[in-house]
């Protein structure tokens, strides 16, 4: 399912800080407002936020998409393992299943590639709601839309498991398919319970719910976090010990000066002794607990024979011989200064050195080309999946896209918080602009000149 298919026309506008997917309700929608009013104070964190504007009797839906990409985009150029896809599958289905405690509908949600959207950096995903009364079958659009997933969009890495993705499908293969057992289905494959797949799904599969797999993954937590008990600490024995033996010598003590005939020189004798045991235990005491146990270091044992060369210490750094085959001579070949140049320098690209089109680095005072060597090449702070590397915390995670298509260049800006300009004019998110030779391009307070090195080379050749 697609926007167009529910007659609203849609556009993209961005402000100073943020990046809007607009939807133009016709007099055909009537919208929910109480619906409106539950996104609006709970903001569900996998669902857009939304602002409603009205104009003229005309009632527009803004979704914020600032720093998100479409789930198209994402899955072009990211390849994914089983866990990836389960957690991006799982946070669609299950917003769709909890979507009743706001009181939601579950036909409300848009089920299309180009209109899920996607924080490239944490993969949360982001579901458009249209609060309207809208007759479709999500049961259905869902699974047509996983089975397009798996066979046409997503990209899997070499070893994700066939008999994983075999489950997946099966579920949906069954005669009363539905939503929430997709997602009972995911949970229990994030949770890591089920046994290893067979062609058909059993039945133990379909019955287990997702209560069950809560309290099991509780369970697990619980077992992690207990602490690992200690084994009993031989320094409390041998001070229960010592207590006992110094008790029972005290009153041994006692009872012999008890015995003596005066009573003055006995209650003298009996104190010095009380003083004494105190002291003794509490020494040992003090050299149980209050003092740490020295650690035995290891002897280094000492051998017999000469002291080794300075040469076998270095490593024998200084009697390394290189064969000669590794340092020909070079007096009678041509090289390119790009060839003689040491191995740890810097090469800066000269214009024209290139065939491809390149942005030249404007700010910062340092001079740095970057050669747009990919018909999509992105721009960014995100390195895992950015093509050219932008260090500026006021740069996007997937800030700009530039798109070659029959020779010319394209830019795109991909939703950023600071957005993008061509020659100062900031420019509408998700919409191509094309790009000429010596534009300048603004990236949040990043400036690049664009370069075409084709259009340079025939100026230059002409001349």
């Amino acid at each position: 399912m697609n926007l167009g298919k529910l007659k609203l026309s849609t556009s993209y506008v961005n402000n100073s800080h943020n990046s809007y997917l607009v939807a133009e309700a016709n007099a055909d929608i009537k919208l929910i407002d109480f619906q409106i009013e539950m996104l609006e104070r709970n903001k569900p964190n996998c669902i857009l936020p939304l602002e409603v504007r009205s104009y003229d009797n005309l009632r527009s839906i803004y979704f914020n998409i600032t720093s998100r990409v479409t789930l198209a985009q994402y899955l072009k150029r990211n390849k994914l393992n089983k866990e990836q896809f389960t957690d991006i599958l799982f946070g669609i289905t299950n917003t769709i299943t909890s979507s009743r405690q706001l009181l939601l509908n579950c036909e409300g949600f848009i089920i299309d590639e180009n209109y899920i959207f996607i924080n490239p950096g944490s993969a949360e995903i982001g579901l458009i709601y249209m609060p309207a009364s809208i007759e479709v079958d999500i049961d259905e659009l869902l699974k047509s839309f996983v089975i397009k997933l798996i066979v046409d969009l997503v990209q899997f890495e070499e070893n994700s498991s066939d008999s994983y993705l075999q489950k997946i499908l099966n579920c949906t293969r069954l005669e009363a398919f539905k939503c929430n057992e997709l997602n009972k289905l995911l949970l229990q494959l994030r949770c890591g319970m089920l046994p290893e797949c067979h062609t058909e799904p059993a039945e133990n599969d379909r019955s287990y719910s997702r209560e069950q797999a809560e309290h099991t993954l509780e369970l697990k937590i619980k077992q992690a976090e207990e602490p690992v008990k200690s084994k009993p600490d031989k320094r409390v024995t041998i001070a229960v010990l010592i207590q006992v033996l110094l008790i029972s010598l005290g009153v041994l003590v006692i009872q012999m000066l008890l015995g003596m005939a005066d009573s003055t020189d006995s209650f003298s004798a009996i104190t010095g002794t009380a003083i004494i045991l105190s002291a003794i235990d509490l020494l040992v005491l003090r050299k149980l607990f209050l003092l740490k146990p020295r650690e035995e270091t290891p002897r280094l044992e000492r051998k017999t024979g000469t002291f080794p060369k300075p040469s076998d210490v270095l490593g024998g750094i200084r009697e390394k011989e290189y064969p000669k085959e590794q340092f020909k001579p070079v007096s009678n070949v041509k090289s390119s200064p790009k060839e003689l140049v040491p191995e740890f320098a810097t090469v800066v690209l000269e214009r024209g050195a290139t065939e491809n089109a390149y942005l030249k680095n404007l700010s910062g005072g340092k001079e740095e080309i970057i050669v747009l060597c990919k018909d999509s090449f992105i721009l960014g702070r995100l390195k895992d999946q950015a093509d050219h590397v932008i260090s500026s915390a006021a740069v996007g995670r997937l800030h700009a896209e530039i798109t070659k298509r029959s020779g010319k260049y394209y830019l795109k800006d991909l939703n950023s918080r600071n957005g993008t300009k061509i020659n100062n004019d900031r420019i509408v998110s998700n919409t191509d602009y094309e790009i000429k030779n010596n534009d300048i391009i603004s990236l949040a307070n990043c400036e690049f000149m664009f370069v075409n090195s084709f259009l340079e080379n025939e100026a230059a050749a002409s001349v």
